[in-house]
């Protein structure tokens, strides 16, 4: 485990793995070691004081009382969780005008490599600004509200949350369905939302990306995984 920056802690050292798949019942293989990511987790409090936690993991009462400890009480116990009171990292996206061509790319993010049937193509996916079908516009005018609902919960600006997601779901889903009609992909993951020692809710973003996986079609959060058949993990 290491502390990246001072907002998003407990990296794990697996997660940009190159990851290749074949269809049928073929197993999928790492090209570096197969030990699972720890769980990634940020936590702050909102503007009435109280603390809230998103973690990719399910945590116990034990670790968010770690993690919600102050400094010194944390370093004095166990030096295996970094609390941290930085709100959510800025999404970082770039501006997207009303005439904005499409293919502008808003935000890069970086993705395992996949590989089923030989579609998907590098370990980049970039959302654009898109139109009203795919990218940034897409989501903006079909999902903000979607997602503005759960960042209520922590009093964070949708697009913080979204970006939070999308960067984990696309190093480290929980669930990879490929869609053949449309040879679009589905990746999706669990984020649990904890109030102090409490968990709230669970949700379930998912993100939607064209036949090579570069191209992000769409991102909002959910109450299950992708449907369909699951083609990674094995």
């Amino acid at each position: 485990m290491k502390l990246r920056g001072a907002t998003c802690v407990l990296a794990g050292g697996a997660i940009l793995a190159s990851i290749f798949i074949t269809p049928g019942n073929a197993t999928a293989h790492s090209s570096i070691n197969e030990q699972q990511p720890s769980p990634d987790y940020i936590t702050g409090r909102d503007e009435d004081g109280h603390s809230w936690t998103l973690s990719t993991a399910p945590l116990d009462e034990e670790q968010l009382k770690k993690i919600t400890a102050s400094d010194a009480d944390f370093a004095h116990r166990l030096p295996t969780f970094v609390p941290s009171t930085n709100n959510l990292p800025p999404a970082g996206w770039r501006a997207c005008a009303w005439n904005a061509k499409p293919d502008k790319v808003v935000h890069d993010y970086l993705r395992i490599r996949v590989r089923y049937g030989g579609y998907i193509k590098g370990d980049t996916a970039y959302l654009e600004c898109g139109n009203k079908d795919f990218g940034y516009k897409h989501t903006l005018n079909r999902h903000q509200k979607d997602w503005s609902a759960e960042s209520a919960y922590i009093k964070r600006n949708w697009r913080d949350l979204a970006a939070w997601s999308i960067t984990h779901i696309l190093k480290d889903p929980d669930k990879v369905v490929f869609k053949s009609k449309k040879k679009t992909w589905c990746w999706s993951r669990a984020i649990f939302l904890y109030r102090g020692n409490e968990k709230i809710k669970t949700i379930y973003p998912k993100v939607g990306l064209g036949t090579t996986g570069k191209r992000i079609l769409t991102a909002f959060p959910s109450r299950s995984q992708c449907s369909g058949k699951k083609v990674y993990p094995k």
